[in-house]
């Protein structure tokens, strides 16, 4: 789905086609495809119409399962997205940081920020 894009409200949305982005691959009649993340897929299904549905199995599954790419998520938070959608992937905390303010022999404080 190479140059695959979908317009909507904030702008254009172009979905990511490079080493990144392929998480897996599978053969058929010897013939080694490409496959994109259950992450990208997430992010489309929410801007097709009529697929909030498919957004919503996927973001359950996610949410039992975890995120396997999260920067995937990261780098579609980079492009233009409607707000609704940038809460949507928001909820898996992709961009929390945490820092070490505290360390002695055995012990780290960690402090989110």
């Amino acid at each position: 789905m190479g140059g695959f894009a979908i317009q909507h409200q904030e702008g254009i949305y172009k979905l990511t086609f490079n080493e990144e982005s392929i998480v897996d691959h599978k053969n058929i009649n010897g013939v080694e495809i490409p496959l994109c993340s259950l992450e990208d897929w997430y992010v489309l299904y929410w801007l097709i119409p009529d697929k909030r549905e498919k957004a919503d199995l996927i973001e359950n599954y996610l949410r039992n399962k975890g995120v396997k790419h999260p920067r995937l998520l990261e780098k579609a938070l980079e492009q233009p997205l409607p707000f609704e959608v940038k809460e949507r992937v928001d909820i898996f905390d992709i961009n929390l940081v945490y820092v070490c303010l505290h360390f002695s022999n055995t012990t780290c404080s960690l402090h989110w920020i």
